[in-house]
């Protein structure tokens, strides 16, 4: 039921002061918080590997600056980014160009950060370097958030100077004084009070997301701004919105702190896997330049040609390495290795690490080539781990089912579970959090055992922590279903949906 008095196309003016009236810290949210904080910490940990913090300032945030510009709708590639990235001089596209501020004012605020901690000056400062034009608060009415495809209106923010710089004051204060509260929820209550509140003409759903980097660098959670949050609110871009939407309507403010922590301990470990496998190629590439092109071998040229997929030769004379002549020696003896590859056009010629940018551009913890399974059900089977291929009733049962499904829904593969009585081999498909606790969502394909009736094949929506056992098989299964399964749920959070 909507909130007395809320209309989608009506000011909201009677949008709330922080803290909620609601409890935050629901069992379930502390729950939730444990699970994110040691995420994170393994996050801040493994970044803290990384010899040189300049490679992860120049992949993962490119990343990040991606997808959040993919969800305002700015829409450009991951290619085209770094591409740009290593020469902002060159051509690009409005789209890219746009994109890629996201992470100069990621940056820029990182480095106001010890200066300015979030506030709405911070906030200001990098909604200006997101648009490239001086931004203030706005001060001009008429703002409404309307539905792209319908043009039905969704939600209107307050307007009015001085009333959005008091919820402003507001918001800076419960970030900064309500210390009882976990860092992480105070994040994620934040976040949403900054887009309801909605200060900026343009630009603010991606200023958000930005301070919610700089807070958790803040609060001491985080090194460096590297989590690449945006990854999973885009491919759950509309629950992002719905459960905005309804602490608005409804304040329903559980589902939303649950939804955020979720995000944070997804892309959490997914950041952690990825800085990883920089960290192992990292140390393949300076084994294999060490062996194949000796006399050319620093680790100070290695480490310049991880941090972004694209180098010229003017970034190894600028790193001091070398000067111009040998520094395209340098590059070129690299390309005859096949480590880098040259890249025509342009009045410098660009080359590309091709096993960096296949593995910023996969899904997973590396490169695509030759890794990702094809949507064949007659493909060569999959060599499923041991500490993966069967659920046993440890203390662990519930981390290792969950490991299962993640990895059979990415590789689809069907799996064996001990359900309700019954052996069901089912194709995995949507793996999430809906109404506060863990569902699987699966086509069955065959069971034995147990007294139930009905049909033997179908959609069945399982309870996780119901699953006595799971076993993932080694049979492929083709993919996605289509549609068909995509939208009849309103997931709280999506922790895995099979491709199609």
């Amino acid at each position: 039921m909507n909130r007395p008095g809320f209309r989608p196309d009506v000011p909201f003016k009677q949008l709330p002061e922080l803290p909620p009236a609601a409890e935050l810290e629901t069992s379930a949210v502390l729950k939730a918080c444990i699970v994110a904080r040691a995420a994170l910490a393994e996050l801040h940990a493994v970044s803290e590997l990384i010899p040189n913090p300049t490679i992860l300032i120049n992949t993962i945030p490119i990343l990040e600056a991606h997808s959040s510009s993919e969800i305002e709708n700015i829409v450009t590639t991951a290619d085209e980014l770094f591409r740009l990235a290593a020469n902002e001089a060159g051509p690009a596209d409005s789209a890219t160009k746009e994109a890629l501020r996201y992470r100069t004012a990621l940056w820029r605020g990182f480095e106001l950060r010890s200066s300015r901690p979030v506030s709405t000056n911070l906030a200001i400062e990098v909604c200006t370097t997101l648009r490239a034009i001086e931004t203030g608060v706005r001060k001009i009415p008429g703002t409404t958030l309307r539905n792209l495809a319908t043009g039905e209106a969704v939600y209107t923010p307050p307007h009015g100077e001085e009333q959005l710089r008091k919820l402003l004051a507001n918001w800076e204060s419960f970030l900064h004084q309500r210390e009882d509260l976990d860092p992480l929820v105070r994040m994620a209550v934040g976040h949403y009070q900054f887009e309801a509140i909605h200060p900026f003409e343009d630009g603010n759903g991606r200023t958000g997301r930005i301070l919610n980097l700089l807070f958790l660098v803040e609060q001491g959670l985080l090194q460096t701004p590297v989590l690449y949050m945006s990854r999973a609110i885009i491919r759950t871009k509309s629950e992002y919105y719905r459960l905005l939407l309804e602490v608005s309507t409804q304040q329903r403010w559980e589902p939303w702190v649950l939804y955020m922590l979720h995000v944070v301990a997804q892309t959490s470990r997914w950041t952690t896997a990825k800085i990883r496998a920089i960290r192992r190629l990292l140390n393949t590439v300076a084994e294999q330049v060490q062996r194949k092109a000796p006399k050319i071998y620093s680790r100070e040229l290695v480490e310049l040609i991880c941090e972004q997929p694209y180098c010229r030769i003017e970034n190894v004379v600028q790193a001091g390495i070398a000067k111009r002549q040998t520094a395209s020696v340098y590059l070129a003896t690299l390309a005859d290795i096949e480590i880098l590859r040259p890249i025509p056009g342009g009045r410098e010629k660009l080359f590309l690490h091709t096993a960096l940018m296949e593995l910023l551009g996969s899904d997973g913890e590396g490169p695509t080539s030759g890794n990702a399974p094809t949507a064949n059900a007659n493909r060569s089977p999959i060599d499923v781990p041991p500490q993966i291929r069967k659920s046993s009733k440890s203390v662990n049962r519930s981390s290792v089912i969950d490991e299962q499904l993640r990895f059979a829904i990415a590789n689809k593969l069907l799996i064996q579970v001990l359900y309700s009585g019954s052996t069901r081999v089912m194709e995995p498909h949507d793996y999430g959090l809906l109404k506060g606790s863990q569902k699987l969502l699966a086509y069955q394909l065959r069971r034995s055992g147990g007294g139930s009736r009905k049909a033997l094949t179908g959609w069945r929506l399982l309870d996780v922590a119901k699953i006595d056992s799971c076993e993932v098989l080694e049979e492929a299964f083709l993919g996605s279903r289509g549609a068909s399964h995509q939208h009849h749920l309103a997931w709280d959070f999506l922790n895995a949906r099979v491709s199609a």
